[in-house]
């Protein structure tokens, strides 16, 4: 798979982007894992990486709660959640796992 989102998730003030790898510039979807349905749309535009050609798309203004996939040709990206929550169970296990 070479579409890349956040799987940690996202809050949902925050900005959200996702990479797919090479060059070519194209729409993609971010769809509602519960309910099928297509909640925002955007183009793919190349970005500048360290990493080799990529295309970035921005999907900051979905601010509803819930989890998602994106479609972008044939790729699917896994699924992540937009949540207040998102990264509380991160920081948690940080914690316990470094002694704090």
């Amino acid at each position: 798979m070479s579409l890349y989102v956040n799987h940690v998730g996202f809050t949902p003030r925050a900005g959200k982007r996702c990479l797919l790898g090479g060059p070519v510039e194209m729409d993609f979807a971010v769809r509602d894992r519960a309910s099928g349905n297509v909640v925002h749309s955007g183009p793919l535009r190349r970005a500048q990486s360290d990493f080799g050609a990529y295309v970035c798309g921005d999907f900051s203004e979905l601010h509803q709660p819930g989890t998602y996939v994106i479609e972008a040709g044939r790729e699917c990206s896994h699924p992540f959640a937009v949540e207040a929550a998102a990264y509380d169970a991160t920081l948690k296990q940080m914690a316990t796992t470094s002694g704090l």
